[in-house]
């Protein structure tokens, strides 16, 4: 695999509470493009609960006689 680039998506207070346990390591030859979906909020699961509900089962389906 010849990688070349890749893209942090996470939030500045994400990778600031991260830092600590996994440092931003940096890779010869790799670039780290950062890219925040959202640069100033951290939405990380942790700290939002799921926007949506979880699925329901369905009902059996009835039997054909």
């Amino acid at each position: 695999m010849k990688v070349s680039s890749t893209y942090d998506l996470r939030s500045i207070p994400e990778l600031k509470r991260m830092e600590k346990e996994t440092p931003i390591i940096e890779i010869e030859g790799i670039t780290r493009n950062f890219v925040p979906v959202f640069k100033d909020v951290d939405y990380s699961p942790e700290y939002h609960p799921p926007l949506y509900l979880p699925r329901l089962p369905l009902p059996p389906i009835a039997q054909q006689n």
